[in-house]
């Protein structure tokens, strides 16, 4: 099996890679384009979407212990590594694998604003949320070392997709003959890391 178009769950990607990234830590959680056909000609393919790492590491880099994005109401469906790991299992493991894609996503929409009200349950305390306009994020993420062009493609795309939350996909749920794990869940199996001195 391999993931199209990444080596690992989230590493920063455009529009149509296999994941989306955080804002703080210099990227936003790209919606990914889907193939009309679920079915190609190759090995097995896991088209992970965004994934809920990325909130680790946008926490760890914000020293202000806050959550700073822009676009503060798209609803991103975050998929757990967990659940990614276990579809790579299941289509190593298991007949009827070869030669699908599967568009992996999350099991509901979550926003940013409920990203950080989620942790903030998780490990017992409000984390603070603003919201960013787009040239604060700009030069934001800018002065994080991304380059100009790439930010500005990110904030159009995620300009396009504004009021709107992109919806959970049935296909991990289907492969594992269960629903994918929460974002509250994640947030919890990960409290340490939003923690001053916790594990990272």
């Amino acid at each position: 099996m391999r993931a199209s178009g990444a080596s690992s769950c989230c590493p920063r990607g455009p529009p149509g890679s296999s994941c989306g990234t955080g804002a703080s830590s210099g990227g936003s959680v790209w919606p990914r384009r889907r193939s009309r056909s679920p079915v190609w000609s190759g090995p097995t393919c896991a088209r992970p979407g965004s994934c809920s790492t990325r909130s680790g590491g946008r926490r760890r880099s914000a020293p202000e212990r806050s959550l700073r994005e822009p676009f503060a109401d798209i609803g991103y469906p975050l998929l757990h590594e967990d659940d990614l790991a276990d579809v790579a299992a299941a289509a190593l493991l298991d007949d009827g694998h070869h030669g699908r894609a599967y568009p992996l996503t999350g099991p509901e929409p979550v926003s940013p604003a409920d990203q950080a009200r989620l942790i903030g349950a998780a490990i017992g305390r409000e984390v603070p949320f603003e919201e960013l306009t787009p040239q604060q994020a700009r030069d934001r993420w800018i002065a994080l070392g991304r380059p100009a062009d790439e930010v500005d493609l990110e904030l159009f795309v995620m300009s396009e997709y504004a009021g709107r939350s992109i919806p959970a996909d049935p296909t991990l749920e289907h492969v594992l003959g269960r629903p994918g794990r929460t974002y509250a869940q994640w947030a919890a199996e990960h409290a340490a890391d939003f923690i001053p001195g916790g594990a990272s």
